[in-house]
């Protein structure tokens, strides 16, 4: 069984992995494809890493992937839309996840399973038909429209597009919040998409991780944060393990079943009326949680890879 992460090495996460394997990894991402040495043709990869890892398969070889990141984060920074150097990094962008398609890979999560995991209004359908509950959710530029939908003149607006941004080397991350709906200004709708979801009072937060079919949860408690806990920075280290509910951890499952992802970094929120599922990222964080449960998803990946459980 030859493993391989789709990422790079500096990145806390895959080291945390690699750190908990039997034995090498190799790593490679479109930076690392562009600085090594590769040679695709069919189903066949020849690729030398920047560490010195040589991978070598063909459409017989045993392969399991994980895919963490295709690019760095700052691939695009400061690159023009229609200039030279974009067509430069898009096309490395074309080539690894045509790799991701081509080369025979048994993967955590496929590319072709990530991308509409990363869909809120995709999660949302999922969640409805198989049994778990979501915030009532509607996309609009109407105030009208949404506060007919919603029933109610305060709602969460969260971006249907990216949570974050870079603009020139500063980045910025772009929170669900509450608003009210006469306060939002004339023509404010039309500017970009936005979900609006019904406000729901929440008495803790949930990280749920899965990996496979093991659930591992920490919890956090809602008073005194923001609705989007994410923007408090403190919040992130007051997370708590716990027992997974088992509504959560019944629900979790589903969602990944359905996705068709073997790994998920999901937000789930507790209300007098139960439980609620927010957000599935299927390449989301962990390791800000409790110690023990970052050790143990590292872990429960890095078996997986190198063919140690299915």
């Amino acid at each position: 069984m030859l493993p391989l992460v789709i990422g790079v090495r500096s990145d806390l996460h895959v080291q945390a992995v690699l750190d908990h394997a039997s034995r090498p990894i190799a790593v490679l991402d479109v930076s690392s494809l562009a600085a090594g040495r590769y040679s695709l043709f069919g189903s066949r990869l020849d690729f030398g890493d920047e560490s010195g890892v040589k991978l070598l398969w063909t459409p017989d070889t045993p392969v399991r992937g994980w895919v963490r990141r295709v690019a760095p984060e700052d691939w695009f920074v400061g690159v023009k839309g229609e200039s030279r150097e974009a067509a430069v990094q898009t096309s490395w962008i074309g080539l690894i996840t045509e790799l991701l398609r081509a080369v025979r890979v048994e993967w955590l999560s496929h590319i072709d399973a990530i991308v509409p995991a990363e869909n809120k209004l995709r999660l949302v359908e999922i969640a409805q038909r198989v049994g778990v509950s979501t915030p009532k959710t509607v996309v609009s530029n109407s105030v009208e429209a949404i506060r007919s939908t919603l029933g109610h003149e305060e709602v969460i607006a969260k971006p249907l597009g990216p949570g974050h941004f870079i603009d020139r080397t500063q980045a910025f991350g772009v929170f669900s919040r509450a608003v009210r709906l006469a306060e939002i200004p004339p023509g404010a709708l039309k500017a970009a998409p936005f979900i609006f979801q019904e406000k729901l009072e929440a008495e803790r937060h949930f990280r749920v991780v899965t990996v496979g079919d093991e659930v591992w949860s920490a919890v956090l408690e809602a008073d005194g944060l923001p609705v989007d806990w994410r923007s408090d920075k403190l919040a992130h280290h007051r997370f708590r393990s716990v027992v997974t509910p088992a509504e959560i951890a019944l629900g979790a499952l589903r969602m990944t079943d359905e996705f068709g992802i073997g790994y998920s970094s999901q937000d789930w929120i507790e209300t007098r009326d139960g439980f609620f599922l927010v957000d599935v990222n299927p390449s989301g964080q962990w390791l800000f949680l409790p110690n023990e449960i970052g050790t143990q998803v590292a872990a429960a990946i890095a078996r997986w890879l190198v063919g140690e459980f299915n």
